[in-house]
């Protein structure tokens, strides 16, 4: 019982880093005008210094030596490795966990962002497109995968058919507007 009140403590303090690490991100992402959106998501690096991140990963590291097949563990790993940019360890990390949790359309969503940030573009949109078959109402793999079809593949009537299956789930979504001016831009390059 104590060992598992050490575990969970330790736990708590890692996701507390982790969520001081991502949230800022997010909500920063999230502010950007979509046409920076060419760029790899994270080209600079994390957000916070790469000292404590590489400590959140020594712990986490730890954590999984006593507990290799805690996917929980796996996914918190990739999240640090995927804060401090390192996203090929990020992509062994999400692959190991979707061993025990295929089903997880957030992780392959991740893993996909992966792949884009590595340059495989195939590759993030096979994620992106699972990760939505698996969860009809996800948007985020949605949009990722318009992402990634607009901007990296050029493939731009792909791009209009994921986004517009966006909007119809999520109409009144914060980026709507962002993709509906993009689907207007499509219009124009593809004439419909």
């Amino acid at each position: 019982m104590k060992t598992e009140t050490i575990v969970v403590g330790i736990l708590a303090f890692v996701m507390g880093i982790l969520a001081a690490v991502t949230i800022p991100r997010y909500f920063k992402s999230t502010e950007t005008d979509i046409t920076n959106m060419e760029a790899p998501a994270n080209p600079s690096g994390p957000s916070v210094p790469s000292q404590e991140i590489a400590q959140v990963i020594d712990h986490i590291q730890s954590l999984i030596k006593t507990d290799p097949e805690n996917s929980q563990l796996r996914v918190q790993l990739g999240n640090a490795y995927f804060d401090n940019g390192q996203f090929d360890k990020a992509i062994n990390e999400y692959e190991k966990a979707l061993e025990k949790i295929p089903n997880d359309a957030d992780v392959r969503t991740d893993l996909g962002i992966c792949y884009r940030n590595m340059g495989n573009y195939d590759k993030a949109v096979q994620e992106f497109e699972k990760a939505a078959a698996l969860s009809p109402m996800h948007v985020n793999s949605r949009y990722n995968a318009g992402v990634v079809y607009y901007y990296d593949l050029k493939n731009y009537p792909k791009a209009k058919e994921v986004w517009e299956s966006y909007l119809k789930i999520a109409p009144n979504d914060q980026r709507a507007g962002e993709i509906q001016k993009l689907l207007m831009d499509i219009a124009g390059k593809i004439g419909k």
